[in-house]
């Protein structure tokens, strides 16, 4: 992606925020003795990273020289990557560092790229080479001034590029538009993109040992590549994708744009390749990639995302540290101001739902009786090689007749359907229309091993609440073949899983009052490992749960919680007494994902993952999306010997972190700046800065 000089857009204004990086300055000396002045000439300065989209291999690193108009000018540094892509090289004594830098990296005749998609590159296998010589392929970074003698961590990737595209059409170029313009697409993928050292996803190995930021950049490096590579696959295509990624970016600084990058779709093949190479990432890695992506998409307008840059008006680490501070408190306070509306909007969803929690389990149980004896019957007539009966009576277990049940029969030879409909059932007066599919005939003596699926649609209802299951579909894994007939075997599942659209609406005397809860369900089980048919539970879910109040404002959630031992523990057993051991525990994930819309405020999205890890371990990570930015927080907890030992770490992309600890009742901290900490924090929440200044948390 080559920068051509434009005119741009006007940018949108930028918030007060965070500084990412120290500018040094050339001392100049002189020393006397007759007329001769002798200046110091500057010392080179090392620049050094890796270059990936993924690795790229024996490419040409080449320093330039920028002005503030955004021309590039002589060249003052090159150097050739190395198996891993990493390069190395020293400015020429005649830079001075003052001037930003433009770094170009291009191909020769033995220049390769590893493709790092894991939807493959093309023809080209996940972890092959492309050679990209005969290409006009090109990635750039732009890195402000570096002063003279200093060692300069530049990566250059297809995000850099982008960044630097930006800086250099804009015109308009100095230290701190490039910092403010990286800011903007590190709030994307989550890390500093300048600073981060990308690896090659495609070895398990090196993957395995990078740091968690690493691995986070190289996955999201990879997810890039299968939306880039989307089309032939080719070079040429891949190149036309990047940059018109790059030109949606440049054009006002939002991302999403049409025939821009689509962040829903990267953050969608993030957490596929990271699923892909799970037992190379860390854990944090891998919830820090689930949680980024559930709190940008969960801040886009129409698939577009205003990444908001952060500040660099003051050039010191402990500046930086103390704008990283003040924007916690912003995020804070922005959580108080949304605090005592939510609490009202959640306490009136609470109520709701306690109502409709209440009077439904009457309404299900009538439906539960009505779809048993329905079922039966279905079962007897088949038995017995009769037609199904047209009608049913429903009867509880005392024996009470709660109403006539219809059965239609809509089936053909390949596919089973049933229509049951009813009225006035019991003395609530419950009404249900329900149809009842199934993938195969019931025609049939035997019912083949694996995946049989049926499908529910329908409502069940009375005066006071409607229930709508609507697309629903119940999936059941025979482990062999099952014979059908009185004398049959009973069926011996593998597994059993429901997954529909679930919809919870109060009535006041049979009409809708606009309350309602509605969520896209799922609950899976699977069969316990040694057991005598014993189910236990995987996954329950609720996905985009959301509860409309009577004042029509909606409160947005997705949350699920995966059982990752199910088939060797099964948590039904822990109502019955069931004791848990070092040896045999619970190990789950929990994740929450939900936004507020409430009326005259913002809206935030939060993001949170919750792993069990151990009989007395556990891990969080959340963040938290506001206003086009992110802060993330992670967090270790350790309740062993009924003490609880806490471990937080509040981050942000541009490589800026707080870390508090609780160990044995005391808590103290530390506050960073890349590998640099500039304060820490004492068991009286005072943050002291390396600079002699303090304040409080």
């Amino acid at each position: 992606m080559t920068p051509t000089q434009k005119t741009s857009k006007n940018s949108p204004s930028f918030r007060k925020s965070l500084l990412t990086i120290a500018i040094a300055t050339v001392l100049v000396a002189g020393c006397g003795g007759s007329n001769d002045d002798k200046t110091i000439a500057p010392t080179p300065t090392s620049i050094g990273g890796t270059a990936a989209k993924g690795i790229i291999t024996d490419g040409i690193v080449t320093a330039y020289l920028l002005g503030s108009d955004g021309i590039k000018g002589a060249v003052v540094g090159t150097a050739m990557t190395d198996s891993v892509g990493s390069y190395s090289l020293e400015t020429v004594s005649s830079y001075d560092g003052t001037s930003p830098l433009l770094l170009e990296l291009t191909a020769g005749d033995d220049t390769t790229m590893v493709c790092d998609s894991y939807n493959d590159c093309g023809s080209v296998e996940h972890g092959d080479t492309i050679p990209l010589v005969g290409t006009d392929f090109m990635m750039t970074s732009v890195i402000p001034g570096t002063g003279s003698d200093t060692t300069v961590n530049a990566a250059i990737t297809a995000f850099t590029s982008m960044a630097a595209n930006s800086v250099v059409i804009s015109g308009s170029v100095s230290d701190t538009s490039i910092l403010e313009t990286t800011s903007k697409i590190n709030q994307v993928v989550g890390v500093n993109i300048l600073e981060t050292t990308p690896v090659n996803v495609a070895s398990e190995s090196v993957l395995g040992e990078s740091s968690t930021d690493s691995q986070r950049y190289s996955i999201m490096l990879a997810a890039l590549a299968a939306q880039a590579f989307s089309g032939t696959g080719s070079v040429e295509d891949m190149m036309t994708n990047l940059d018109a990624y790059s030109t949606d970016f440049v054009e006002d600084g939002d991302i999403g744009d049409e025939g821009g990058l689509s962040l829903e779709t990267l953050y969608a093949d993030a957490n596929e390749a990271a699923e892909a190479a799970e037992d190379s990432l860390s854990d944090e890695a891998v919830d820090q990639i689930s949680t980024l992506g559930s709190s940008v998409v969960g801040q886009l307008v129409d698939g577009v995302f205003e990444p908001e840059a952060t500040s660099a008006e003051n050039p010191s680490d402990v500046a930086q540290a103390k704008a990283f501070v003040t924007e916690v408190r912003t995020w804070v306070n922005a959580i108080q101001d949304l605090e005592d509306p939510a609490n009202t909007f959640l306490d009136e969803a609470d109520t709701l739902s306690n109502t409709l929690s209440s009077h439904s389990e009457d309404v299900l149980e009538v439906y539960a009786i009505a779809l048993g004896a329905a079922i039966n019957a279905i079962e007897d007539a088949h038995g017995a090689d009769e037609d199904v009966p047209t009608t049913v009576d429903v009867i509880d277990d005392e024996d009470m007749l709660l109403g006539t049940l219809s059965i239609v029969d809509n089936s053909t030879s390949d596919t089973t359907e049933y229509v049951l409909t009813a009225s006035d059932l019991s003395d609530s007066n419950v009404a249900l229309e329900t149809t009842i599919s199934l993938n195969e005939s019931l025609d049939t003596e035997i019912v083949s091993a694996g995946d049989t699926t049926a499908g529910i649609n329908g409502t069940v209802s009375d005066d006071l609440v409607a229930i709508t299951l609507s697309n629903a579909a119940l999936t059941m894994g025979l482990s062999e073949d099952l014979p059908l007939g009185e004398d049959g075997p009973d069926a011996e599942f593998t597994m059993m899983s429901l997954a529909g659209e679930l919809t919870v609406e109060a009535l006041e005397a049979g009409v809708a009052t606009g309350e309602m809860i509605a969520a896209s369900a799922e609950v899976s089980l699977i069969a316990e490992e040694g057991s005598d048919g014993d189910m236990g539970l995987e996954k329950i879910a609720l996905n985009n749960l959301s509860i409309t109040n009577e004042s029509g404002e909606v409160a947005g959630l997705t949350a699920s919680l995966v059982v990752n031992n199910a088939s060797t523990f099964n948590v039904f057993g822990l109502d019955d007494g069931e004791e848990e051991t070092e040896e045999n525990f619970a190990d789950a994930t929990i994740s929450l994902s939900g936004k507020l819309n409430l009326a005259d405020y913002g809206e935030a999205v939060l993001s949170i993952t919750a792993n069990r890890t151990d009989l007395d371990l556990s891990n969080l990570t959340a963040t938290l999306g506001y206003d086009g930015k992110s802060l993330q927080l992670t967090a270790g907890a350790n309740t062993e010997d009924e003490t609880v030992d806490l471990a937080l770490t509040f981050s942000n992309a541009d490589g800026v972190a707080m870390v508090l600890e609780k160990m044995d009742g005391e808590t103290d901290g530390t506050v960073t700046v890349g590998d640099s900490v500039v304060g820490t924090v004492d068991e009286d929440a005072i943050i002291r800065y390396n600079d002699g200044t303090f304040e409080s948390l």
